[in-house]
């Protein structure tokens, strides 16, 4: 039996395929926000936000409108931010990210080795 490589939840047989997925996933985390937040384009203000049905593109979030205000909401961690400027977006949007990176272990491969020798496949 081989060594299995598991990163953010996923087995690898092979450590080139491992290394592959982390830089995946280090793209990801830098271009898709969509993973980890939904932000939305408030109409209104302060005194009454409208928050529309529509959600950003990746594209979008990356690239936010400093003169409108909007809605962040996390993925897995239940945060919820409304009326942020563009710049406290991006900030919100980065934030989460580290949370969300920390959720999927994103910094961590794991090994699991076979026991070497004695053979324990008859009981699993």
């Amino acid at each position: 039996m081989a060594n299995i490589w598991v990163y953010t939840g996923t087995e690898y047989s092979t450590e080139d395929a491992v290394n592959a997925a982390v830089v995946a996933r280090k793209s990801r985390l830098e271009n898709n926000p969509t993973d980890w937040v939904v932000v939305k384009e408030l109409t209104g203000n302060a005194d009454g936000w409208v928050i529309p049905s529509e959600t950003l593109s990746d594209s979008e979030i990356n690239n936010l409108d400093a003169t409108k205000h909007y809605s962040v909401a996390a993925v897995f961690d239940g945060d919820n931010d409304l009326g942020l400027t563009a710049s406290e977006t991006t900030a919100k949007v980065a934030e989460l990210r580290t949370s969300y990176a920390r959720l999927i272990q994103a910094n961590q491969i794991s090994i699991l080795y076979p026991p070497s020798n004695i053979d324990m496949s008859g009981y699993v």
